[in-house]
């Protein structure tokens, strides 16, 4: 089994818009700057990994 954020039930390749690259959607948005208002989700690489890492999403 591979734990590269392509394989992760928190990523999200649809909105990203660029190759090889997707949202981790396991963290809320965070804000950029005060000025902005609005939320940003973290632009992740298909290769990459962390802790996080889950095959299926979570259930509540």
């Amino acid at each position: 089994m591979t734990t590269a954020c392509k394989s992760c039930a928190f990523f999200e390749t649809a909105a990203a818009k660029i190759d090889h690259a997707g949202l981790c959607r396991f963290n809320p948005p965070v804000f950029l700057t005060e000025e902005e208002k609005r939320g940003v989700w973290p632009v992740v690489s298909d290769t990459d990994w962390c802790g996080h890492f889950s095959d299926e999403p979570t259930k509540h």
